[in-house]
């Protein structure tokens, strides 16, 4: 179970509100920025392509003005297909059906099952990991950690009536709230995502020489609020409603060795909004901005691998950059790549669960770790990954 961090624990009411509302705005800004322009000043840059499933993706560089200057962002925007109604009935009863039970999953469970993994096979393993000094001469398999998409907590809260301040606890942080309840409950809910198997490799000699890896925070602050719902029926066009969520972004408090990647952002928002056709065929359309990092290490007040790329290329004329894609542009367009695969893994791992439930409006009928937000945990799993 993640606890609450010490740092905002140790906080108090005021400075916590006021903390987070200061990041929850500045997500505000690129995400109206985007809805204005919807990428019509952006560098577009056509990164990733799907195969067999109808999409279009394209990820960007832009700029978005503000009134001390202009703000260097990068992002990418996904919208692609998620799922359509199989039956032989009423077309119309199946869409409309559809609209229905997918509100009901998107607002009310989406983020309490984007943590997904791939099946584990442990043959005659042993039931407890191998000590160490075993290892070597062991012929057991080797655990993995197979998880895959985004692991919400939420931690703290803002209410509406009153301007309370307060946290979650124990159970109530993995059974993220009805999203409904941000339009006259909660101000807003700051969450911790756990972003698993996120990492960039530089390798600044080529792919076939060392590289250095960087094994980026797998951890993000994020607060949603009211602004960020989508949640409209719309019966008199081709469309049948749509229904979204997203988040701002929260850096860290505090500086690290790292400066680049989840937890060191310091402005940027992501959104997820389903739409319903009127044929009950559901597309997601995933919107994702954050500022353009000014370094990728804190080492003194000299970034060591920005300078390198920035010495090579200028002993080289160019050479490294154009012939060797030895630039900073190259280092995000990778985190872009590597962000964009996690979102469509996540939405991958997301529809199966949504097929699993037959009806998400009965309640009752519901599995107990969709109500509850906790996975459930497997004969192995207890033991080799820690709750």
């Amino acid at each position: 179970m993640i606890g609450t961090p010490e740092y905002l624990a140790s906080w108090s009411r005021d400075r916590l509100a006021e903390y987070v509302e200061r990041y929850l705005e500045r997500g505000l800004i690129l995400k109206r920025y985007w809805d204005a322009t919807q990428g019509a000043n952006a560098e577009r840059l056509d990164l990733v392509q799907t195969y067999n499933r109808p999409s279009e993706s394209f990820s960007f560089f832009d700029s978005v003005p503000l009134p001390g200057g202009s703000y260097p962002v990068m992002g990418d925007l996904m919208d692609v297909f998620y799922d359509r109604p199989k039956t032989s009935g009423s077309k119309l009863v199946a869409a409309e059906w559809m609209c229905e039970q997918i509100r009901a999953f998107v607002l009310g469970y989406l983020l309490r099952v984007l943590d997904t993994r791939s099946p584990e096979t442990f043959p005659n393993a042993p039931l407890y990991p191998v000590p160490a000094f075993l290892r070597p001469i062991s012929l057991c398999p080797e655990p993995s950690d197979t998880r895959m998409g985004f692991g919400f907590s939420q931690l703290a809260y803002k209410l509406w009536k009153n301007g309370e301040i307060g946290f979650f606890s124990g159970a109530e942080r993995a059974k993220i709230i009805d999203l409904r309840e941000l339009v006259d409950k909660y101000e807003w809910v700051l969450a911790l995502v756990r972003i698993f198997d996120f990492d960039l490799s530089y390798a600044p000699l080529g792919n076939t020489l060392p590289s250095i890896k960087f094994p980026l925070r797998e951890r993000q602050l994020v607060v949603m609020s009211r602004d960020y719902l989508v949640d409209r029926l719309i019966p008199e066009s081709d469309m049948l409603g749509a229904f979204g969520i997203g988040f701002s972004v929260v850096p860290t408090p505090g500086e690290r060795a790292l400066a680049f990647g989840p937890g060191e952002f310091s402005a940027g928002y992501q959104t997820f909004d389903f739409w319903v056709h009127e044929k009950g065929t559901v597309r997601v359309r995933a919107n994702f901005m954050v500022n353009r990092p000014r370094r990728i290490l804190n080492f003194f007040s000299l970034d060591p691998i920005f300078s390198s790329i920035h010495a090579l290329n200028l002993m080289t004329g160019g050479l490294a950059q154009r012939e060797l894609c030895i630039s900073r542009e190259q280092l995000e367009k990778d985190m872009l790549v590597k962000h964009f695969r996690q979102t469509y893994e996540m939405l991958e791992g997301s529809v199966r669960i949504w097929r699993l439930v037959p009806n998400w409006l009965n309640v009752p009928a519901l599995p107990e770790w969709v109500r509850t937000g906790q996975p459930e945990r497997g004969r192995y799993e207890a033991n080799r990954y820690p709750a």
